[in-house]
Parts: structure tokens; sequence; C-alpha cells
């Protein structure tokens, strides 16, 4: 099983899930703009395919690459269970997006109900160090794509890199999405198109040391242009009707701040309030047909967490009392020194947090 992922030949991102796993970032000061950055990424790639889910972060993905004069080809998928399409929502944005920008959008159906019952989602487990029923069927699409389409690259909606910041409690201040993201949901993407040699671009913002620090850097352009910031108070609204194993439905975001944050690059996204995936419709067929309010996570979730025992998720819950490496993540001096300017930005305007309520489902 690989185990290390590097992003870019001049890496702006490490990530190593063996046993003593570590994530690196490398940051080089520079006036370049991700526009500028992501250009010298791609300037071998006259031909770009696009994931395009309809979301914002594939939004996003789809105007960079015809800004770039890329020959884009779009797809998305329609998933089902039974006879209900799970996200409708989405496959409309995408059609609507492609349409709007002339490009050429391939549809492909996925039955989930299939997917799950004939157990698939476990043969793209624990191989790529993934413990997610919905990142499994991610690659699962992947995989449809370079079987149908012989696809040799994959521009998808990745994650930037978003400050947080606390104003009550500085220990909690972060300067980086939360730490599982890079090993539990960056890396398998990654893993999984080595494993298929896809050339993968989920994450365009980490391929050069130069694009992490214009990704970081954007955040502080963002307060001082709108005055807001993302809260890093993580604390969970408590509810009575929740067993959950992963923890209260009634999560914060950061849709707001992450609209701005692209919207401050290039503009023409399209809001998605909802912030949908598709997977909320599964969870609530599965939690009204049973009577269970986590249902989806006691199929598919948990077995996947048991299967998966030696990723790094699961070997930090698995061992909380024993002394094992936390996600060992290392920063350079550069983004520390773009997040006290951040900080203080927060400070200076008065800028307001923006966090939503974000529902399971």
């Amino acid at each position: 099983m690989e185990t290390f992922v590097q992003l870019g030949e001049q890496p702006g991102l490490e990530i190593d899930t063996s046993p003593g796993h570590y994530v690196k970032l490398y940051a080089t000061k520079t006036s370049k703009s991700i526009l500028g950055g992501t250009a010298e990424l791609l300037k071998d790639l006259d031909k770009i395919n696009i994931s395009l889910s309809g979301g914002i972060d594939s939004q996003f993905s789809l105007l960079v690459a015809k800004e770039l004069k890329k020959d884009i080809t779009a797809y998305t998928y329609r998933t089902f269970w039974d006879n209900t399409i799970c996200n409708a929502e989405d496959v409309y944005m995408a059609e609507y997006m492609s349409d709007k920008n002339n490009i050429k959008l391939n549809v492909i159906d996925i039955n989930l109900k299939t997917f799950f019952d004939t157990n698939q989602h476990f043969k793209y487990g624990k191989e790529y160090g993934n413990t997610s029923p919905q990142l499994s069927v991610h690659l699962y699409w992947l995989d449809l794509l370079q079987s149908e389409y012989k696809i040799k690259n994959i521009l998808m909606g990745g994650d930037p890199p978003l400050f947080k910041y606390t104003l009550l409690d500085k220990k909690e201040n972060k300067f980086r999405n939360n730490d599982s993201f890079y090993q539990d949901i960056l890396a398998p993407y990654y893993l999984f198109c080595k494993s298929k040699n896809i050339l993968c671009l989920r994450d365009m913002y980490y391929h050069s040391p130069e694009l992490v620090y214009a990704g970081f850097k954007n955040n502080i352009e963002v307060v001082n242009k709108h005055k807001i910031y993302i809260d890093n108070d993580i604390r969970r609204v408590k509810s009575s009707n929740s067993i959950s194993k992963a923890g209260s439905p009634f999560l914060t975001d950061d849709y707001i701040f992450k609209y701005q944050w692209y919207n401050n690059i290039i503009e023409g996204l399209v809001p998605q309030k909802a912030g949908t995936t598709g997977f909320e419709s599964l969870k609530r067929i599965l939690a009204s047909e049973s009577g269970e309010y986590n249902k989806f996570d006691t199929l598919y979730r948990y077995p996947m967490w048991d299967q998966g025992i030696d990723t790094v998720r699961m070997r930090i819950k698995t061992n909380k009392r024993k002394r094992v490496l936390g996600r060992n993540i290392i920063m350079p001096k550069t983004i520390h020194d773009l997040y006290f300017q951040y900080s203080k930005m927060v400070k200076d305007t008065g800028a307001k947090p923006v966090n939503r309520f974000n529902f399971d489902f």
C-alpha cells in the first residue's frame, strides 16, 4: 500500500500516512497570484478534464481552466437510490455552468444502492487510506472515468487553504484546514489516482510553494476587503435527537468566507446556499425508513472505520490513551508570518465571523 503523496515537482505539500505519519507544507514568499501560479502548474496541459459536481469548489476549477484558455471536457455523475435521484441539484448546477460557459458535459449514472449493497465501498477503503463511504463513491467515479473515457488527468474542486481565528481563546487559533483534512481527505484521492496513472489536480493550491503562499495570503485580502473571518469556535450545538457516533449534526462551516475567497480570484460563481452533495438525500431516506437518525453511519461509515484500522484516522482514534503521534502538521515560518498578518487584520478591521450551521442532512 502506498503511503506517500507529493503535490508538485517542487512540492507545496508532502503527506506520509505510514506509522511515522506527517504532513509538511512548503511556502515561498511571492508576488505571484493564484491564477499566475495555476497557469504555471497547467502550462503543459492543453486539454483538461474537470470533475464538475456543481458546487462552488468545482465551479471555481472550471472558471480558472476557462480563464487559462484550456480545452475543457467536464464530467459529472447522477446518483440514484432505488428510483430517487439523490443529487438532482448538483446535476442541475453542473449542466447550468457547462451551458453558461459553452463546455461539453458528460453525465454518468451511479446506482448507490447497488454500490453499497455489494460492498464496493470497501474496495476503495484502506488500500488508499480512506475511511469515508462518500469518498469511496468519488474514487469509484474516477475509476469509471478512466475506464469509460480513458482520462489521463482530472481537475477537481478541492479545498482552499483557509485561515481560522477565535477571538475568545488564542490557544484554539488555527491557521489551516482542520488537521484531519490532509491525511483523511486529500491523500486518498492522490493515492488512488497515482495507482491508476491519473494526474490528480484536486487541490491545485498545494502544488507549489508559491501557490501555497498565495493561497494563504488570499485569506488576508478577503478579511481586508469584506471585513469577515471564519470563527474557529468548533463547539457543537447539543441535540437530544442525535446519537451519532461522529458527534452532533449541527456543525459550523466556512461557506460564506470560502465563496469570497474564490470570488476574490475570479468572479462568476453561482452560490449553492444549501451546500448539498447528494448524500444528504440518501441519509434522509435511510433515516426515515429505519427510524434511526444515523442509519447511514451504522450501515456504511462505522464498518469502514473498522476495516481501516491502519489508516492515520483509526491509528489515532484507537490509541488515544497511548503515546501515539498526532497529526504532525509541519508548517513553515512563512505561513506563521501570514497568520500573524491575518489575525492582526481581523482585529484592525473589526471583522465579523460568518460561520453558519451546517446540518448533517
